[in-house]
Order: structure tokens, then sequence, then C-alpha cells
């Protein structure tokens, strides 16, 4: 394929997008990312070009607005699920015509640098606010110059059959350099989200995320975390704040910060609930003392199994006891818990799995859902399928999409399994009655006292787009539910 040549460097108009914004899925409600937000507000605080260079941020009307705008540069970013997509749409804008540079993006290509496809200029791996600005700023000024292109830190591109890695960029050590989120393209105006650190020292088989920021956490401070909601509050009204997190309450001290000063600014923050999440092996009173105070009002825990077997199979460091007793002491202070399973890891058996259905049925979770198991790119679950031929850099990623429904499946190979011991009709049975138990749970907890309250019917009141195709679904959802007696 033709590259770009390197006189191209005239550089006015980016657009940028997230790859699943142009196939919708249909959710109901779907939080966007906020990684093309800090590549953003990165670029616009800190390069000479900010007002030479317009970047807009596309959520909805992508192809269109791509046809109209017809942009120099456009940035796609892509997790692993979406990746298959992400090249068909590439394509699609290079049979168009486009002479725009286009760049991938995101934590798949970050992951798996092998699957590059060169329908793609160039990719930015890893952290990618410095690298991503660094490069525009190098083609805005000597155009597609490969030689200078490697000495930036965190790019690979294609040079006829091979493929050039630049190398890794040193994570950025002051997280409150990186300004907040560009958010202004988003709608919502009753409740956003909010990342108040990166990354997670852990080693879950199953999760991507940890190997993407190097396996170590960076806080932001609490007076910046404070500072950030302060603006959305008064900017979006918001009633609720969801801090997302991997590990939001690892650093009690931290923690205690930040609540002192919600309480300092109590004006602002009287009527805002916060939603977080936890690992169960750091709940404790001390915790939820701190969590109540912030007026906390939902914790999501990571459960994943009831059996100790495949906890550990997991990697988790975390025993059945240590989950139930975060759930018991969270329902203790009168937190709504939700928790996350997984299903269908190598090792399970019928037994793992009925414990945990047991696990949920017993506790006092008040939601939540299951997780297939999926071979996402570095993790211990992608090498252990890499070895039996189940993946590879080339594959249809499509068949890695996140599937939380087991009764959308069928028992033929339109998943990858990669348990070793079940049938995948024995599996998709159980697997599809501890569904139906959350569901009955999540439906019942949605319309229950103390979530179906006046104050979340103002929420739904304030953005009726939004909230009410979202309670009819949970209607539905109970009306099913409630026949359900497995």
């Amino acid at each position: 394929m033709e590259t770009v040549k390197s006189e191209r460097k005239d550089i006015h108009k980016i657009i940028l997008f997230n790859v699943n914004d142009a196939f919708p899925a249909g959710e109901i409600f779907q939080e966007p990312a906020l990684g093309l937000g800090y590549i953003k507000s990165y670029f616009d605080m800190y390069s000479h070009l900010k007002d030479k260079i317009n970047i807009t941020i596309l959520k909805k009307d992508i192809w269109q607005t791509l046809v109209i705008e017809k942009p120099d540069v456009i940035g796609i970013s892509s997790v692993t699920q979406d990746y298959t997509n992400a090249i068909k749409y590439a394509k699609k804008i290079k049979q168009a015509g486009s002479k725009a540079l286009i760049i991938i993006g995101g934590i798949h290509i970050s992951n798996l640098p092998e699957s590059f496809n060169d329908v793609f200029d160039i990719g930015v791996t890893d952290e990618g606010e410095q690298t991503f600005k660094e490069l525009i700023e190098s083609i805005y000024e000597f155009g597609f110059d490969k030689e200078r292109l490697r000495t930036i830190k965190g790019l690979l591109y294609k040079e006829g059959e091979e493929l050039v890695m630049t190398g890794r960029r040193a994570l950025i050590d002051d997280l409150d350099s990186i300004p907040p989120p560009y958010r202004k393209y988003l709608k919502f105006n009753t409740l956003l989200h909010i990342l108040t650190a990166r990354g997670c020292p852990y080693k879950c088989a199953y999760c991507s995320s940890s190997a993407f920021w190097g396996y170590k956490v960076r806080f932001h401070s609490p007076k910046r975390i404070i500072d950030e909601m302060i603006e959305l509050i008064k900017e979006y009204h918001l009633m609720h704040i969801s801090i997302w997190d991997d590990l939001f309450a690892i650093n009690k001290k931290r923690l205690r910060e930040i609540v002192n000063l919600i309480k300092d600014n109590r004006a602002v923050f009287k009527d805002i609930t916060f939603g977080v999440t936890a690992r169960p092996n750091v709940v404790d009173e001390e915790l939820c003392e701190l969590l109540r105070e912030m007026n906390v009002t939902r914790v999501s825990l990571g459960i994943e199994s009831g059996s100790d077997k495949m906890l550990k199979v997991l990697n988790r460091n975390i025993t059945v006891e240590q989950n139930h007793k975060a759930v018991k002491v969270l329902k203790k202070y009168k937190f709504t818990v939700n928790g996350g399973v997984i299903v269908g890891s190598p090792q399970e058996s019928l037994d793992d799995l009925e414990k945990t259905y047991d696990f949920v049925l017993s506790s006092e979770l008040d939601g939540g859902g299951i997780g297939l198991a999926l071979p996402y790119p570095n993790t211990e679950f992608w090498n252990f399928a890499k070895k039996r031929n189940l993946v590879s850099a080339d594959m249809d990623f499509s068949k890695l999409v996140l599937i939380q429904d087991p009764t959308k499946l069928k028992a033929e190979d339109d998943f990858i399994f990669l348990n070793d011991t079940l049938s995948r009709k024995d599996f998709l049975e159980i697997a599809i009655k501890i569904h139906k138990l959350f569901v009955k749970k999540n439906a019942l907890s949605f319309f229950n006292r103390k979530n179906f309250n006046l104050r979340n019917v103002r929420m739904s009141l304030s953005n009726p787009k939004l909230f009410f195709p979202f309670i009819m679904y949970n209607f539905k959802k109970l009306i099913r539910s409630l026949c359900f007696h497995g």
C-alpha cells in the first residue's frame, strides 16, 4: 500500500473517534470512553500548534462528518473486540478517496502491536498524550518523514513489510500534569464518570488493562480530583459521579483526604452521590466509614468466582471467604453492592460453576453480571489460547466481544471457549442459570424502594431521552425475571 508522502504537511483539521461509535450496537446506555478527551485536552494545553490545528471528537454521524469535513488526519481508537471493525472502517475511508493520514491508537494496538494493519498509516501505543502531540507537531513541521518519526517514542508503522516500533515511552509520572479530559462533545448532564488514577498492580489472568498501564498505579492528587469534580458539577449540573478507576479504594490515606475536601466544599457536593469500585480484600469497616462520609451509594466488586480453586486460576489473590466478608460489611453500611463474575475459564468444572451460582444466590449482592472468560492480548488467557491455536495476530477480533448475556450464544463455535473441562452445551446451561439469577437481582434492585426513589425520578426527568428507555428496559427485565424460578 502506498504511504502518505513526506511533502504532505498541511494539517489544520483532525477528527478523532472510537470505532465502536461508528458501529453502534444499540445499547440502551453506554458511557463514553475518556481516552480521546485526554488526547485533545493535552494537545490543546501544551502544543504550540493549538491555535493552528482544530481537533474534533465525534460520537455520532461519523461517516457523514468525515465526508463533509475532509479532515487532514483521522485518529481511530480501538479496544481489542473492535479492532477488526477498525480495519474495515479505515479501508472504507481509503476507498472513498480520502487523503487523510489515518492513526490507530488504544489498548489493542498497544498490547498486540504485531496485529498492526498497513491500512493505517501509523499507530500510537501506550499512554498516548505526549506521543500524539509530538507526532502531529513533527508531521506539521516536516511532513510524514519516517526517519524523524523514529525519534518519537511510542509509534509503530510499516516500512515495506517491516514493522517499525520506536520503543515504549515512559509513563507520565506527574498525573496532575495531564489536564482533565475534553468532554464538551458529550450530551449527558446528570451523571458522568471520572478517573482519579491510572493502572493496577495486580496481574489477574484475564485482564489486559494492568499490562497496558505497566502494572503500577499513579494517582491524581486529592485537590486535582476535587477541582475536576467541582467543574463537572457546575457545568453539567450533576447528581451522580461514577469513579472508574481499576482500584479507587486501594489507598485509604488518599481517600481520607478526598473525603475531607468534599466536606470542605459541602455546599457544592451536598446533592452528589458516587459510585466506586473496590477490591474485596481491601473492604473493611474503616473503608466503609470513609465511603459513607463521601456519600457513596453504589460499590462494584470483582467477585469473579465462588470457587477458591478458580480464584487461584484467575490469579486473584483473594478467597471466597474474603468475597463474602466484603459483601457482608458493605451491606451493613447500606451500600448497593454489585458483583461481577467470570465463567468459562480454563479448568473450571460444573462444580466450580455451581459454587459461583450458590455464591450469587446466597450473598446479599444487589446485582451484577457475568462475563465470558476471553483471551485478550498480553494476558495469561491469551498465552493459553495461543498455545492451542485459538487466537492469532490476524484473527477476527470480533470473536472477543465481551459476552455478558449467554442466552444469545449457541452451543456451536460462535465464541472462543477456553475451558478444557466442559462441553459447550453443559457450560451454557449453567452460565445461563447464573445470568438469569443476576438479571432477577438487577431488576428487583432497580425497582426497590431504596433505588427507585424521588431523587432518581428527578434524574430521569432531567434527561428523559436517556433514562426513560433505560427504565423501560429494566421493567421488561423485571417482568421476565419474575417468571424465572431456577
